[in-house]
């Protein structure tokens, strides 16, 4: 309905006003509508990162515990930017680390970047697995 009162050429925000008084939805619920709308179809940048390059993303982080350093977003950000990585916005890396797993976390004065704990307790989990696999003699490969 948004569509055909702009066709008509009315403003965005009259058809917006249009469209709540003829099907009684509030103007909130429209304008998401629109939004939603106009997002959908589009690859996000986390959809667009190949396994590989999210694995490198994954190993800057620990790297960062691995060196006893606390791993905040600025440090990241500079670190992707000088790998081999695509550019990726301060946003969207923001974005992509939050689907891989990780999360930040308060302490002191300091922000980190921790993984979400389900994801240290199916690490914890598989590692032990492993660990008994290899005690009973069964070869991995």
């Amino acid at each position: 309905m948004v569509k055909k009162h702009i066709d008509e050429g009315k403003s965005k925000s009259a058809s917006v006003i249009l469209t709540c008084k003829k099907t009684g939805i509030s103007k909130s619920t429209i304008w998401f509508t629109i939004k939603q709308m106009k997002h959908d179809g589009k690859a996000s940048q986390y959809d667009k990162l190949s396994g590989e390059q999210k694995k490198r993303l994954r190993k800057v982080v620990h790297n960062f515990f691995i060196n006893n350093e606390i791993p905040n977003l600025s440090k990241i950000y500079q670190t992707v930017k000088d790998d081999n990585l695509p550019p990726i916005s301060w946003t969207n890396l923001w974005r992509i680390l939050r689907k891989l797993g990780f999360k930040y976390e308060k302490r002191g004065r300091n922000h980190l970047l921790v993984e979400k704990s389900k994801i240290v307790i199916w690490r914890k989990k598989y590692i032990d697995n492993i660990k008994r696999h290899l005690m009973r003699g069964y070869q991995l490969d």
